[in-house]
């Protein structure tokens, strides 16, 4: 188990994906500042390989193109993962995976912000690399 506290900004619809190359109609009027706490449940089977679980609970600030707030709200943004873990020595790890993430709660949202966000699906496939270590 593990605690997760994260902040985050974003200029478009999370559906939009991580490659960044969407065109500007998709993205927001604005910007979205987000920060929150989570939980995370690891477990390991065959190996080093991994599952993962992580549930997060986002306040959101809705700022628009003038640095102004336009409103708040809240996300409960929920990931599964599925990784291998590779020891580096015996203080630091890496750790390879992919993920779908799906934000079932999302509120709040200005309404431009939200007409863009219904066009976009509210999961996303996406790959992941953590680096740590161990203390």
């Amino acid at each position: 188990m593990a605690i997760e506290l994260i902040s985050w900004k974003y200029y478009g619809p999370l559906g939009l994906g991580v490659h960044g190359s969407a065109p500007a109609a998709d993205k927001f009027p604005g910007k979205v500042s987000a920060r929150g706490v989570g939980l995370a449940y690891q477990n390991f089977f065959a190996g080093r390989f991994y599952g993962a679980f992580h549930a997060l609970w986002m306040n959101q600030d809705y700022v628009g193109t003038a640095d102004e707030e336009l409103s708040t709200g809240h996300q409960l943004f929920l990931t599964g993962r599925l990784g291998y873990h590779w020891a580096l020595g015996k203080s630091f790890f890496l750790e390879p995976s992919a993920a779908v993430t799906h934000w079932p709660v999302n509120t709040g949202l200005p309404a431009s912000f939200q007409e863009r966000e219904d066009r976009q699906p509210k999961f996303a496939v996406e790959p992941g690399l953590h680096f740590g270590f161990v203390f």
